[in-house]
């Protein structure tokens, strides 16, 4: 099954990465296809909207969520027993964008200490959330008392840990930020207790940042459910294979978009030209 569909990742993977040059953010994320059948990887992820499916891993631009590399999770992520799983899908999902000055935004699962410094030595910023447990991380921010909207940061070049307390403890990792740089967010929130009742919101800016460009493949998946050209299908190659026809027609149209310079098509327009030759093709065959 896997052979049936890997020469066309390899291909797409290639021509995604060739027709288009990416604006400076990137973000990479898993997301989920629908798929119940009978298939040896079909994952379980409560969050996802699909919850049951085929899982992918996709590097997309934040501003437009053009896809630039895609891969399929088979039942097995790493490629050595050195390398943890997170770090080998973004390794091999980055492999061909490092040392270009590209800035990564990755979560808490893939990031690490380890691998940040990886991607910085080859020119590769990585802004991230991050799990406190992380070997390597300072352990001690943890441990300090912290007020709401407080922040404590702990910095060696290149890396910068921060904990900032919000209605939760948020723990990032940068390679692109020297300090904390609270900066305002250009809101405001109404405080009962306090004069005057509406005051800024304030953030760090390396969270204001992750928050601004981690959405790449959330707005990728969010288009393509709108618009899907996929039908009910019992083999699951199958419903990969459609899947990717689907991202390979919505690249073609940021393309189109950006080389054309138009802001007004929408991705559901687009499409309508496709399937009007494909309609002429029929008619005259």
């Amino acid at each position: 099954k896997k052979k049936k569909i890997k020469n066309v990742v390899t291909y797409l993977n290639d021509k995604f990465q060739k027709m288009y040059k990416a604006d400076e953010n990137l973000s990479l994320d898993e997301s989920l296809i629908k798929f119940r059948g009978r298939l040896s990887y079909v994952q379980f992820i409560p969050k996802k909207r699909a919850r049951f499916g085929i899982k992918f891993y996709k590097l997309c631009e934040s501003k437009s969520g053009y896809c630039l590399a895609i891969q399929i999770y088979t039942g097995q992520d790493k490629k050595n027993e050195e390398t943890p799983a997170s770090e080998s899908v973004v390794l091999g999902l980055t492999e061909k964008i490092l040392g270009k000055g590209y800035t990564l935004y990755l979560d808490s699962w893939y990031s690490s200490p380890k691998l940040y410094l990886k991607l910085w030595k080859k020119k590769t910023n990585v802004v991230g959330t991050v799990r406190p447990d992380r070997k390597n991380f300072p352990k001690e921010l943890k441990k300090i008392n912290l007020k709401k909207s407080e922040v404590v940061t702990r910095a060696r070049r290149p890396l910068l840990a921060l904990r900032w307390k919000d209605k939760r403890d948020v723990y990032m990792l940068s390679t692109k930020h020297v300090n904390a740089n609270i900066k305002n967010t250009g809101k405001t929130r109404r405080v009962k207790k306090r004069r005057p009742e509406i005051e800024d919101v304030k953030k760090p800016e390396c969270i204001i940042d992750y928050k601004k460009y981690m959405g790449g493949v959330d707005r990728h998946d969010q288009i393509l459910a709108n618009f899907p050209i996929m039908r009910k299908f019992v083999k699951g190659y199958r419903k990969i294979f459609f899947y990717m026809m689907d991202m390979a027609l919505f690249n073609t149209c940021t393309l189109f978009l950006k080389i054309t310079n138009q802001k007004k098509v929408k991705f559901s327009e687009f499409l309508i030209e496709p399937c009007r030759n494909v309609t002429e093709t029929c008619r005259i065959i």
